[in-house]
């Protein structure tokens, strides 16, 4: 922190297939902190965001972690992005405790970093993925569903939701009746179909899924375009709107509805057929930008300049 400005770091994938949660919560940051800015900022400070990617993966994240505190030297770490990541990179900000370097707000819900010996470094705003599995598990019991079936992406992530599947029908003395996977970088375009088969053979009655929207939105394509509708809800990590975007070209494309049986339980809304609602005045992940209203969109104008991809190599600043 300078006599001007608070540097905030960022390490999130803002390229590959997973670019959508990052430049999502990126632009959503970016217009928050120029209001901000406009309003004065803090103590007369602005705020600006020194903004990496990683591309999903933990070894960007963890050079991109030591970059942030050591060459660039943030005032605090936020809105890290993705469970395997954030995993790799605990045992870095761990090692800065004596530099009292935080994290606050990441997107991932995983247990880790709820956990000693991260408590006194990392501040979480969100349900953990634990949480909101045993969460959609109770409420699909109360539906008549006995038989789970689980699709994941098979990596810490994905093992952090399944297990709050678990966990959730062991308290009513069931267990999870199949498990499919999917290798982390899936395509919507993908073929699942021996995930989709897995499960459907083993004649589950919802799928619960723990993943990023192309790889989930693959699966779901693949199990309608199957024929199979059962029941499908993901963890709120998956990035809906971009899911939902996805879905919504395609059938329209093809003259099918793949938005049909889609649930968000956990985060308190159903995924339903409409257009997918845009954040007021941040341009969405597909390049397009919705307001209702005027005056929210003028607040967020210098936020939304400023949130075009973030290059790698250099500081995205919110300065009104």
């Amino acid at each position: 922190m300078s006599a001007r400005d608070i540097k905030i770091g960022m390490s999130a994938a803002f390229k590959g297939s997973s670019a959508g949660l990052g430049i999502e919560l990126y632009r959503g940051a970016l217009a928050y902190y120029s209001e901000i800015n406009q309003r004065g900022g803090i103590h007369g400070r602005s705020i600006s965001v020194v903004a990496l990617d990683d591309g999903y993966e933990p070894t960007p994240c963890i050079k991109n972690t030591i970059d942030l505190v050591e060459r660039e030297q943030v005032f605090f770490l936020s809105n890290y992005v993705g469970t395997p990541t954030l995993t790799r990179a605990l045992p870095v900000i761990k090692r800065y405790a004596d530099r009292q370097v935080i994290l606050v707000g990441n997107f991932t819900g995983a247990q880790p970093q709820r956990e000693e010996p991260y408590l006194d470094q990392v501040f979480n705003i969100r349900a953990s993925y634990r949480q909101e599995m045993m969460a959609l598990v109770e409420r699909l019991w109360q539906t008549g569903v006995r038989k789970f079936g689980v699709y994941y992406q098979i990596d810490a992530y994905g093992r952090s939701g399944t297990d709050g599947v678990a966990r959730g029908l062991a308290q009513r003395g069931a267990r999870i009746a199949a498990e499919a996977t999917y290798v982390r970088g899936a395509k919507f375009e993908d073929d699942m179909t021996p995930a989709v088969q897995a499960l459907r053979q083993a004649g589950v009655e919802a799928v619960l899924c723990t993943g990023a929207y192309q790889g989930c939105g693959a699966f779901i394509r693949t199990a309608r375009d199957h024929g199979w509708a059962v029941p499908i809800s993901n963890v709120s990590f998956v990035g809906s709107e971009a899911m939902l975007s996805l879905l919504l070209r395609h059938g329209q494309a093809s003259g099918r509805d793949y938005t049909q049986a889609l649930r968000q339980l956990a985060g308190g809304a159903e995924l339903r057929r409409r257009e997918p609602a845009r954040r007021r005045g941040v341009p969405h992940a597909d390049g397009e930008a919705q307001s209702t209203s005027a005056g929210r969109a003028a607040r967020c104008q210098a936020g939304a300049r400023a949130a075009e991809l973030p290059e790698a190599s250099r500081a995205s600043s919110t300065r009104a």
